[in-house]
């Protein structure tokens, strides 16, 4: 069989660019599904991931060759940073479920993790065994010292008799104050039953975006999680704190903390794309589309398997794709024009497929989050349902319909977690981008954004959601969100930008281009 480049197929009809393979032993790839058998499994499989959220979703689901998603497991790792979407608490809930743990110690070879147990200190969901939001604002407002309050909360989390006997929270930090060297005493302890094993033993912070709804206290309450995950890891026992958080409330945390805490808490970041050189290396987002498409229990699905025969069957049933399909370029943009139209438009002018939609879907750091780059492709299949006679599964004009329902998937990404994002790019509606920095304070001072992001307090509805770090001055707020990646201002003129997904959203034209009609978001 002749080889062939992504570039070489990408203009053949999908029946005749199926049969090909590398000469370099990377990948084969045999016979495709035909269109409609191909729409079905991306509609279904996708459809079912996207139905499930970071607790309920299956092992067998799991993905474990994203970039960078190792180092989230390292003992070792203290922090882990992430925007909204990104996969923190699927990760969080990955050390405190035994058989996620089973897949990831198996699939990243790290058998340790088998013999690993983990706790949550502070979550998403209520459990008793937690503080919750209201406790903790009372405990800050009594004068509670942060770093105390999480010594408490973890060491009750852990099981630490002397904690658990003991009715309330207030009385736990007491007994804390009383007893000087607790901390170490209890640890001691718990090092023992994990060396026992060889294993570990690993406290769990996520959420802090529900913290408090006042952002400088919230800030502060963070700093007190990163400083005990310092005084716990200068212990060098085989108990761990590890700490999800967001990048700009772990920069918001760090001037309360020593500056010893700051040098040694050791972060990764989670992200599923990358800069390389002039392009954005999305191979993460392509390699989970392909395990999903690969894991589905239909006949589709193994049919797919069948077209890259070097697919590999775990003894639980999960099946892993191979190298090619998880992370080269080359390979991925070859497969992905079996499935879609290879060009947006009638040739190369409009964009390649497999580079313009993570692109279109980025945010002004280049971040694309998991489920938006599935939901337009799920929104794509269901459209391209109704049409006849197209040799792929996926027309370019479906796949840029979908892209609204991306969009839309990444609003209530932020929405769940950063809700005053919202109101800000709301005020703007009808406007046009770049925009003016006045421009932009003379609508959020019309709207009255200050006094109701104040009067608000951070809350949306019944859940505590943390604020914007500064509600004091639009200057500030305009800052917070170019530091979100929600806006960007242009270096040259200073002039405000938004990324076309916030930009459609919220009714925004572009410059130079059709002026939109302002709609509600």
């Amino acid at each position: 069989m002749a080889e062939l480049t992504s570039r070489r197929t990408a203009g053949l009809p999908c029946t005749c660019a199926g049969r090909w393979s590398r000469t370099n032993g990377r990948i084969r790839m045999f016979e495709p599904l035909s269109a409609a058998p191909m729409r079905t499994l991306v509609r279904d499989a996708l459809g079912a991931v996207l139905d499930t959220d970071a607790s309920t979703v299956p092992s067998s689901l799991m993905y474990t060759a994203g970039s960078g998603h190792r180092a989230v497991l390292y003992a070792d790792t203290t922090v882990v940073r992430a925007v909204p979407g990104m996969g923190k608490t699927f990760w969080a809930r990955t050390l405190t479920d035994s058989q996620r743990r089973s897949v990831a110690s198996r699939e990243f070879q790290m058998p340790r993790l088998e013999r690993t147990a983990a706790v949550v200190a502070f979550g998403s969901e209520p459990d008793p065994v937690q503080v919750g939001p209201d406790e903790l604002a009372a405990l800050v407002a009594e004068g509670a010292a942060p770093v105390m309050v999480w010594t408490a909360v973890a060491l009750t989390a852990l099981g630490v008799t002397e904690m658990t006997v003991l009715p309330g929270w207030g009385e736990r930090i007491a007994w804390l104050v009383r007893n000087p060297g607790a901390l170490e005493r209890s640890v001691a302890a718990l090092d023992s039953a994990a060396r026992s094993v060889n294993g570990d033993l690993v406290v769990v912070f996520d959420s802090l975006d529900r913290l408090h709804p006042d952002r400088t206290r919230a800030d502060g309450l963070a700093s007190g999680i990163l400083q005990f995950a310092h005084d716990l890891a200068q212990l060098r026992t085989r108990v761990h704190a590890k700490v999800f958080i967001r990048p700009d409330m772990w920069a918001s945390a760090l001037p309360f903390l020593t500056w010893a805490a700051r040098r040694s808490l050791r972060p990764v970041d989670l992200s599923w794309s990358a800069a390389r050189g002039l392009h954005w290396d999305s191979a993460s987002l392509y390699g989970l589309l392909f395990h999903l498409l690969g894991n589905h229990g239909s006949a589709e699905a193994a049919t797919f398997r069948a077209m890259t025969p070097t697919w590999r069957e775990a003894p639980d049933g999960r099946f892993a794709a191979p190298e090619a399909l998880c992370s080269d370029v080359k390979a991925q943009e070859a497969a992905f024009s079996l499935i879609a139209d290879p060009y947006m438009g009638a040739n190369a002018r409009k964009g390649y497929s497999y580079w313009w939609l993570p692109v279109a879907l980025q945010d002004a750091l280049g971040q694309v989050t998991p489920r938006s780059f599935l939901a337009t492709l799920h929104q794509a299949a269901i459209h391209a349902d109704g049409r006849l006679g197209h040799g792929r599964a996926l027309h370019h004009e479906d796949i840029r319909r979908g892209w609204q329902e991306g969009v839309r998937t990444r609003a209530r990404e932020l929405d769940g977690t950063l809700p005053w994002v919202r109101e800000a790019l709301a005020a703007l509606s009808g406007e046009q981008v770049p925009i003016e920095e006045e421009r932009v304070f003379a609508l959020w001072e019309q709207a009255g954004l200050l006094s109701r992001l104040r009067d608000r307090g951070g809350c949306a509805g019944a859940s505590v959601t943390t604020g914007p770090r500064s509600v004091a001055s639009h200057p500030a707020l305009l800052d917070e969100l170019i530091e979100l990646g929600i806006a960007t201002r242009r270096t040259r003129n200073g002039l405000i930008d938004l990324p076309d997904p916030y930009r459609f959203l919220h009714g925004l034209g572009r410059r130079s281009g059709v002026k939109r009609v302002a709609h509600a978001a």
